[in-house]
């Protein structure tokens, strides 16, 4: 079934959390399930054996196995809702976020009233557009991805405050801008290199060589980053949730999963290539470090490498063993 993994790679890419939270209670699930179960029941008992087949297929959707469209009206309005309150809980989260950074503008640039509520006015409006009410959608649309990243980025930002900064006020925004960006590839390769240190106990010169390396890693990185994989991660990252994925881009996973792209790929091919793909990456990582490594820090090196990404590990296994089950 190549849905179920769609629905569990974007699960987890557009962020665990904010699904889970919002799945309607389990009181109103169980009721919809069974009241749904009880009218397939009756109608099937007088259907035809086609009709009784599809009517049973239909049952399934209930636990999210065939497509969105089919889903029982009472269990979708519940999910509907619960989306809906989910997205003002995200906003508010995010609405905090964007107070400190303004907080920070209006202190560095000496912004006056009107000034810093302009910039008020850019993050309001980006507020708008981070809407997970329809994650169904999302799942399959990266047009709608890359709008949600976009806007808790601020993309846009400095077009916007052209009309209202001086010329030294853009200055000084370009140059903070700067500043946090190298904070965040220096806060990235740091907490890299102290997982490092407790796997490996690196020698002072290995450290020096090692964290030139992981800056360098973690800019690319960074520069490189799919708007699915910022998007999820911001998401996890506003509920105080780091994500275990291992180093995987969630959309690259994403992409594989969608049924637009998956084409004839069954679920066991579309796993073998997850596999395959981070397998290449950890081969990429041992090797990058191996000039500064010695054999038996390699070898520490990849198994640790090997035992991250929890989440992604879980899931896989998950989807295996109930497709061994299952007979898929």
């Amino acid at each position: 079934m190549k849905n179920t993994l769609l629905i569990a790679v974007a699960g987890i890419g557009l962020g665990f959390a904010a699904g889970w939270l919002a799945k309607p209670t389990p009181e109103t699930a169980s009721r919809s399930v069974e009241d749904s179960a009880r009218s397939s029941s009756r109608k099937m008992v007088s259907a035809s054996p086609q009709s009784a087949a599809k009517t049973a297929r239909r049952n399934r959707v209930v636990l999210g196995e065939n497509a969105a469209d089919d889903v029982d009206p009472e269990l979708q309005k519940a999910i509907d809702e619960t989306q809906s309150r989910q997205t003002k809980m995200m906003r508010k989260r995010f609405s905090d976020q964007f107070d400190l950074k303004i907080a920070a503008m209006v202190k560095e640039l000496g912004l006056n009233a009107g000034q810093e509520q302009a910039l008020r006015d850019f993050y309001a409006k980006q507020l708008e557009k981070i809407d997970i009410s329809n994650m169904a959608s999302i799942m399959t649309d990266p047009g709608k991805i890359s709008e949600i990243a976009g806007a808790i980025r601020g993309d846009g930002l400095n077009d916007y405050m052209q009309a209202h900064l001086s010329g030294d006020q853009l200055d000084g925004l370009e140059a903070y801008q700067e500043r946090k960006k190298k904070s965040q590839v220096e806060s990235v390769a740091l907490k890299d290199l102290a997982k490092l240190q407790q796997t490996l106990d690196l020698s002072l010169e290995q450290k020096d060589e090692v964290y030139g390396l992981l800056m360098e890693d973690a800019e690319k990185g960074l520069e490189e980053q799919s708007d699915a994989d910022f998007v999820s991660r911001a998401m996890m990252s506003s509920y105080g949730v780091e994500m275990d994925l291992g180093d995987m881009d969630m959309g690259s996973m994403m992409e594989l999963a969608n049924p637009q792209n998956a084409g004839d790929l069954n679920q066991a091919s579309m796993i073998q290539q997850i596999k395959d793909k981070r397998q290449k990456q950890i081969d990429a990582k041992v090797e990058r470090l191996a000039p500064v490594l010695n054999d038996n820090q390699q070898v520490q090196y990849r198994k640790s490498l090997e035992s991250k990404g929890g989440m992604l590990n879980m899931m896989i296994q998950g989807i295996e063993a109930r497709s061994q089950t299952s007979g898929e």
